[in-house]
């Protein structure tokens, strides 16, 4: 906590010397910001992105081991993957493993093969996905805002907490999101590329086909990393751009063979050869299964009321969020007009808003779900704090915006006053992070109340920015390297090794299922999670490991095998049984 205030003023000095805006020469007309020369500051400026987004995306990815069940489980299948040399069939145990498409497991094989089996290179996939999703938003932003309002829009979207928690995750969200922040990417300078009020030109050979090509390559490679989905999100956020708008050119710059061709030589070779080799199965599983029934029924189990994704939203994109609410009151308030006068925004806003209405209208609703609208928020709520920068002091402001700047400082602190409540509902472990991170919020909250009092609104941002930052340095440093034991089976694999596994059968009773998909990965075997006797094949001869809570006797779950020693591992038990 006492490098904050250092952090804040580093911050400071470093925004006022790279986000100063050139001011523009009356002698010609100012250059593209895409086509334009760079800036002498340009290269410093994206040095110190690169730095930050390591910061939040690939800074200490290993200090806690791949958790909950999907990690591990699509680790385990790049692993697999890795070690077969199949690149065409997902397996899991030998077995195909169809429920998700291809792109994660090739690139997390990839850099196993490269760089060797861990949690960072497991991760890796993900965090560079959500690098170049914040590369692509720096240069819209940049290009719709200013080179200030580019920046903003990047940092905002590196410290928002959806956005950095699944750029560290092993997991498929992110590189939908990072390939559907590309296409949108491709999509707005297609529209706005030769400049900020004008669709770009569609001559052919122009940057416009360049633009064109992308979209469609962008969309196959995110095809390739969660399926048809990326279709309609990436299709439903054009139309309803282009309803709001009026803009039909841009479906007819888009309707170009050639590129439909090529994004289609991207995607669907592996989509038929998966299917060559799996057959009706891969229909089944991957296509109705996990996209058409995961989305019309509650077989998946997760079902959410319908308005689940407002507080999702609210609470992933804090403190940012306080900088879309006033802008998207009055863009739905003039939905047509406003969609008209400032079309790059209602790009923007299409993009956000339809993730969040088709996803709520699903029967399953996960939080990672709602992923690709963060981009494209991170550049309104850049709009509204580039705004804010220029404003010269508080009495310049609205009551409308000094009531939300207020509102956000109050919000943070708020959070600081409301952490104790979550100490009875926490272990040891996490309750005793609950004071650093009480003082921290605390520190925000009243740092930022009295630098919107004083009205400095670059210290504000820098103090929004240098508390994200701590927040992510205190979760990586300490709370990751306390918790591991708890939350990742990593720990629990090396005290396997410890008592003698090298191979034997092992079985887990009475526990998460999280620990059967951990230990997969880390002891590369298949542990079995049973219910009861009968799901156990015992051994001809040899050991066999049982894991159990610390209640329960092993012989009275397996009555035909008898005790050899016991390990004790946190609150787990560790009976390593031979059968009578």
């Amino acid at each position: 906590m006492q490098a904050a205030v250092p952090a804040v003023r580093v911050l400071h000095v470093l925004f006022r010397f790279l986000l100063t805006e050139p001011r523009p020469s009356h002698r010609s007309e100012p250059a593209s910001p895409v086509a334009g020369p760079p800036s002498r500051r340009q290269p410093l400026l994206i040095g110190f992105l690169l730095l930050v987004a390591y910061l939040f995306f690939f800074h200490q990815l290993d200090n806690l081991g791949l958790v909950g069940p999907d990690e591990p489980r699509y680790a385990k299948v790049a692993r697999e993957m890795a070690e077969t040399g199949d690149f065409v069939t997902p397996r899991l145990h030998g077995e195909p493993w169809l429920e998700k498409p291809i792109l994660y497991y090739w690139m997390a094989a990839l850099a196993f093969q490269a760089f060797g089996i861990s949690e960072v290179t497991a991760r890796l996939p993900s965090a560079a996905a959500a690098l170049l999703g914040l590369l692509a938003v720096f240069a819209m932003a940049r290009h719709w805002i200013s080179r200030r309002g580019g920046a903003i829009a990047a940092l905002i979207l590196a410290s928002s907490p959806m956005y950095f928690v699944l750029a560290r995750a092993a997991s498929t969200d992110m590189l939908l999101a990072g390939a559907l922040t590309l296409g949108l990417a491709c999509i707005y300078f297609t529209s706005f590329g030769d400049g900020p009020h004008a669709f770009a030109r569609s001559a052919s050979g122009s940057r416009s086909s360049v633009w064109v090509w992308g979209i469609y390559i962008a969309l196959a490679l995110a095809l390739l990393a969660k399926g048809p989905v990326a279709v309609v999100l990436a299709g439903g956020s054009v139309t309803f751009f282009v309803l709001l708008s009026g803009r039909t050119d841009l479906l007819k710059r888009l309707l170009r063979p050639g590129s439909l061709l090529a994004g289609a030589a991207v995607a669907v070779p592996w989509y038929w050869l998966c299917y060559r080799a799996n057959g009706w199965p891969f229909v089944q599983e991957f296509f109705i299964n996990h996209n058409l029934e995961r989305f019309t029924t509650d077989r998946h189990q997760h079902v959410q009321p319908v308005w689940f994704y407002i507080p999702v939203v609210l609470a992933s994109f804090v403190p940012w969020v306080f900088q879309i609410l006033s802008p998207g009151w009055q863009w739905l308030r003039q939905l047509r007009r406003q969609s008209q006068e400032d079309p790059q925004a209602a790009l923007f806003w299409s993009w956000a808003v339809f993730p969040l209405v088709f996803f709520s209208l699903s029967r399953s609703k996960l939080p990672g779900y709602v992923l690709p609208a963060f981009p494209a928020l991170a550049i309104l709520a850049a709009k509204e704090w580039a705004s804010l920068w220029t404003v010269s002091s508080s009495e310049h402001l609205s009551v409308s915006r000094r009531l939300t700047l207020y509102a956000q400082a109050a919000t943070i602190l708020g959070l600081g006053f409301a952490l104790p409540l979550l100490a009875a509902r926490l272990n040891a472990e996490l309750a005793g992070f609950l004071p650093t991170a009480q003082l921290l919020l605390g520190a925000v909250g009243v740092a930022a109340m009295l630098l919107v009092w004083r009205w400095q609104p670059a210290r504000l941002f820098a103090v929004y920015l240098t508390g994200a930052a701590l927040a992510v340095l205190l979760v990586t440093q300490a709370i990751a390297p306390r918790v591991d034991g708890a939350e990742s089976s990593r720990r629990l694999a090396e005290v396997l090794r410890q008592n003698g596994f090298a191979g034997q059968p092992v079985f887990v009773y009475g526990l998460s299922r999280r620990v059967e998909y951990g230990l997969n990965f880390y002891l590369n075997t298949r542990t079995r999670l049973i219910y009861s006797e009968g799901d156990v094949t015992y051994p001809q001869q040899g050991e066999l490991f049982l894991l159990t809570d610390l209640a329960t006797d092993a012989e009275s779950v397996l009555p035909q095998a008898r005790t050899v020693s016991q390990t004790r591992f946190l609150e787990r038990k560790i009976t390593k049984m031979v059968r009578r």
